[in-house]
């Protein structure tokens, strides 16, 4: 599963997002100013095509300053080996990382 999209939240350009922490990524976005919004790219990888059973595997997110967040998601289950040639994330990349609901 691939889901790509943009979201528009509100801020500053010349701000960093942070690359490794998810409550330090929150707590950026909360302090951006309400006057000048910013457009942020969300990339999403999951375990299937399913977006009602499918689980989160791989977050990346891009501001407009260029500044990139890209995280693995452990999603609890084994992915299939058609998502491991499609995506490039094996079982074993996502063993040690966070689940979702650890870091959203």
């Amino acid at each position: 599963m691939m889901l790509s999209g943009e979201s528009s939240i509100e801020g500053d350009d010349n701000e960093k997002m942070p690359g490794s922490s998810s409550h330090q990524l929150k707590d950026d976005m909360k302090k951006r100013p309400r006057n000048n919004p910013a457009l942020f790219s969300f990339d999403l990888e999951g375990t299937g095509k399913d977006t009602d059973s499918s689980k989160i595997i791989q977050i990346y997110i891009k501001a407009p300053n260029d500044k990139e967040y890209d995280t693995l998601v452990n999603p609890g289950i084994e992915i299939s080996e058609e998502i491991k040639k499609l995506t490039g994330i094996t079982n074993k990349k996502l063993r040690d990382n966070h689940t979702f609901a650890q870091i959203a």
